[in-house]
Parts: structure tokens; sequence; C-alpha cells
């Protein structure tokens, strides 16, 4: 009796010290979970491979590990797999990982170091993925990724140093947004593309290093960058998009490439510190590219511009017209105006007035000096028209205008008044770019066999 009496006894003691045990000791959580667990199987299922690839895919990390260690097993770390993971320090990522998933370490706030395992093979880092790490100083990118989404290191204030991988071929949209610790970036060799806001408000950012591949600066992709003060800037016909290095407020030298397709609307408005815009190399042909209208508007201590070849087209007020401009150099002797006051008020036109030279650019006739004055008075007093070369530069008619026999191109002309009708000689080639522009009068115009070219803008706003 007294045996059987114990024996229940020491059941009924395992069975209070059972229920006495931590959920854990029966089915403790995993350090490391799988997205296989969120998988349900049924009979027959046969989706092997997608099983096989969850249960590679990291989904949750539950450690509370300084130093973190990914296991080698998994080649996806999946969305939010660190999300808020405040013990982190360092993580290690195995050679196996081709992907990480966006916002996987997103708000790490004590992460300050990321280790790739030698001969990663990484190809993907997704959006956001390490938005918010706080403490991140430094990260080199395996050469093995090749795509990067957006917002990458938003927000990441301590990061110095960063290496990009030499196989992108674009800098995201807003990648390094409010990195205000970096202070110098290497654009790689492949990259084409900077995109929108991605170096905005980086404070500290002093020195680029831009590649030759480069065609595309987006828009505010430097935007707020204070400590630049020199771009060197390299590309085959770029494009520098609006407001790309508005409020840089410490540059001072700007060297373009020879070939230059576009700068943009506003795109390095209120650099006040701005003296000079230079060109680097040289190209043979006259090009067509654009420089819109107030692209440098507010850089009032502008003093010394060249124009590269490549451009063709100076959209309106593209400077203030209290700039202290004294120095233009324009390689491409076609370049069209879009209006012919552009260089109005600046040191450079008034010290030409001064010293009686004439100013011709692109078919404008800007100042007549001393060197044609006996000429052109002649002309304009006889019969109202004055040429050279064959180009007409400037008439005083108005109304019912036949242009004389003899002039093979119709130049933009700053008209004394209403045009209603134009007869163009046989001896016409060429009406140029902006040639009859906003002669909203303008109704009758006769053409001859000869003509070949009508250039840009030579009959807008002729309703």
């Amino acid at each position: 009796m007294k045996n059987k009496t114990r024996r229940l006894i020491t059941i009924l003691l395992c069975v209070i010290m059972a229920f006495q045990t931590p959920v854990s000791a029966w089915a403790k959580t995993p350090e490391f979970e799988s997205a296989e667990k969120y998988w349900i199987v049924g009979p027959g299922d046969n989706r092997a491979k997608e099983l096989a690839k969850a249960r590679k895919q990291l989904c949750k990390y539950n450690g509370k590990n300084k130093k973190v260690t990914i296991p080698s097993r998994f080649t996806i770390i999946g969305s939010n797999a660190f999300e808020d993971n405040e013990r982190m320090e360092v993580v290690v990522i195995p050679k196996t990982v081709t992907k990480i998933e966006a916002r996987a370490f997103i708000r790490c706030k004590n992460l300050k170091q990321v280790v790739f395992e030698k001969g990663s093979k990484l190809k993907v880092i997704g959006e956001e993925a390490f938005d918010g790490c706080g403490n991140l100083k430094e990260i080199q990118l395996p050469d093995s990724v090749t795509r990067l989404g957006d917002k990458v290191f938003y927000g990441c204030s301590k990061l110095e140093n960063i290496e990009l991988s030499q196989n992108i071929t674009y800098i995201p949209h807003e990648m390094f947004v409010y990195c205000t610790s970096l202070r110098e970036i290497h654009i790689p060799k492949k990259v084409k593309s900077i995109k929108s806001e991605a170096f905005a408000s980086c404070t500290n950012l002093k020195t680029i290093y831009f590649n030759k591949q480069l065609k595309t600066i987006g828009s505010y992709a430097f935007k707020g960058c204070k400590d630049i003060e020199k771009l060197d800037l390299c590309g085959n016909n770029l494009t520098i998009e609006i407001q790309a290095f508005e409020d840089c407020n410490k540059l001072k030298t700007v060297q373009l490439p020879a070939s230059v397709k576009c700068i943009e609307y506003h795109a390095f408005e209120s650099c006040k510190n701005l003296e000079m815009v230079t060109t680097k190399g040289t190209t043979n042909q006259n090009g067509k590219g654009t420089i819109e209208k107030e692209a440098f508007i507010n850089c009032r201590n502008l003093k010394s511009v060249r124009i590269p070849r490549s451009i063709g087209i100076l959209g309106k007020n593209i400077f203030d017209d209290d700039y202290k401009i004294d120095e233009i150099i324009i390689e491409n002797p076609n370049i069209q105006l879009e209006d012919i006051s552009i260089f109005d008020m600046t040191p450079w036109l008034e010290n030409k007035i001064d010293e009686d030279e004439t100013v011709i650019v692109g078919g404008v006739l800007l100042n007549v000096g001393a060197d044609i004055m006996d000429a052109y008075t002649k002309a304009m007093e006889e019969n109202g028209f004055f040429a050279m070369d064959g180009v007409l530069l400037d008439s005083n008619k108005t109304g019912k205008i036949q242009i004389p026999e003899g002039i093979t191109k119709i130049g933009h002309i700053n008209w004394r008044g209403t045009v209603t009708e134009i007869i163009c000689p046989s001896s016409l080639k060429e009406i140029g770019d902006h040639a009859f522009k906003d002669q909203t009068k303008l109704n009758k115009i006769t053409l001859n066999t000869n003509l070949k070219i009508i250039g840009d803008s030579a009959f807008q706003g002729c309703t």
C-alpha cells in the first residue's frame, strides 16, 4: 500500500512540475524563422520547389545578439526580417544570400557594420532595406549587386564611407537622403543615371567623382548639398534635370563636359557663390542641346560662363538681371536665342558696348560696333535692311515686307513694328530660328522653291 502511495505521489509531482515548465521548453521559438512556417501543405500537395525555396527564406530574426551571423542555408533575407531590432550592432551576411528584400533591416538603430562574406552572390537589395539605420558608419556592397531599390540608405545619418557595386547602372531615387555624414562618393563606371533626390540634403558631401558614361542627373539629385565647392561633371550627352543642384551654397566652379544635351529649368538655382561655369574638352560638331530658362537663376556671383559647342539653344532669363558676368564664351556659332534680351544688363554686353564692339550671337545683332556703324546706318536709311554675309540681321520695315534679293538667311530679328506680309526672294535658303516669332498679325508669306530650312519656332505665336 505504501509503495502504491509513493508511486501516486511521484506521478502527481511530475505532472505539477510539467505544468510549471516554461512554454519555451516545450516549443522553443527558433532564432531564425524561415518562410516555411507560414505554409499550409495539404494531402497530395506537390509544390516541392516552392516549399524548398520557402525554407531558404529568412522571414524573421528573434534573437538578441549584438553580432548576428546569418546561417548559410538562407538565400533570401525577407521583408522586415530585422525590423526595429535595437540590439544588433554587426550583421554578417553569407555568400549564399542572393536577395535582401524591402525594409529587411529598417530602423535597426544600433547597427554599425554590415559584413558581406567573400564571394557573395547578392544581386538585389530592395527598397528601404537599411532605411533609418542611424548608426551605420560604413558598408561595402559586393560587385555582384546589379539592382537597388529606392531609399536603401535613407536617413543613415552617420554613414561616412560606402563603396557601391561596380555593376549597377543607376543610383535609385532618394537613396542617400539625409546621409549627413557622407563626404565623398565615387559614381561607379557603369552608372548612366542618378535618379531624383538621390543625394538630397547630404549636407556634408564635398567630393563627387562622376563617370564618363553618365547621361542623366535627376531632379533635386544634389539639392541642399551645401558643402560642394567644385563640380567636375563627366558624361555622354548629359542632361541635368530640374533643380538638380539647387541650394548648393558653397559651389564656386562647374566644369561641364563637351557633350551636354540639356541643362533644365532652375538646375543651379540659388547657388549663391557660383563664380564660374566652364567646359572640359571639345567636340567638332555644333549640337542642338538646350540650356532652359532660368537655369542659373539667383546665382548672383556668377562672373564667367563658357557654353559648350553641344548647346544649340539658350532659353529665356537663364541669367538674372543683376549678374556680375563679365566673360561669356559661346563655342557654337549657330546657337539660338529664345530671347534676344538674354544678355541685357550683363557687364559682358555693357563692356562690349562701351568698347564699341560689334556683337552677333546666333544670328542676332546685339550691338552695332564702330567697325560696321557706317555700313549699318547707310543700309538702314536707304532700304531699311541690314545684312552681313547674306544673313539679314536687322530691319526697320513694317507691314508688307519684300525681302531683298541676295539674302540667303533671315536671322532672329528684333522687328520694330507689326509685320503683316512677307515676300521672300529667290535667293533665300533658310528662315532662321525665331525669325518671325510673336508676329501675331502676320497673315501671308510667299516662299520660293530654293528654301531648304525653316528653323525652330520660326513662326511661333503667328496666330
